[in-house]
């Protein structure tokens, strides 16, 4: 690929930015070719930007594609980019992978793994997941 886009200094700015907070990395510096700047302009100040999704929520749904295309390459970066809860996640997959996990319980501050794992439910015919009651959870999991 040549030197042919057309650039935005504003929108290549305002990636390189995006591009530092999502993977914690300080001060990116610009890179030359199309290809880096497609990522800059186009990935990080459109998509990464786009209104209804958290940095933390994009980076989930990254994180399952990757897993279920078995990107492994790909997935070690966003998982040392994001939080404990990327290798936790990473660790229960694993888990539930190899069979050893009979349940999963998600915690009522997880909304979006709530509605995540429900609309899969329901644009296959399968009713929502159960809510159960704090103190119901432990005879749930047994």
């Amino acid at each position: 690929m040549g030197d042919d886009m057309d650039s935005d200094p504003d929108k290549r700015q305002r990636g390189l930015e995006v591009m530092a907070s999502v993977y914690g990395w300080p001060g990116v510096g610009d890179g030359p070719g199309d290809f880096f700047g497609y990522t800059v302009e186009h990935l990080f100040a459109e998509i990464w930007e786009r209104e209804g999704l958290s940095y933390r929520d994009r980076r989930l749904l990254l994180i399952g594609l990757l897993v279920g295309r078995g990107m492994d390459d790909v997935l070690g970066l966003q998982l040392e980019a994001g939080d404990e809860d990327y290798v936790m996640a990473a660790s229960q997959q694993a888990a539930a992978n190899a069979g050893a996990l009979d349940h999963i319980v998600f915690g009522r501050n997880e909304p979006t793994l709530h509605h995540y794992h429900n609309t899969y439910r329901a644009r296959l015919g399968m009713d929502p997941l159960p809510l159960f009651a704090a103190e119901d959870v432990g005879a749930v999991v047994g």
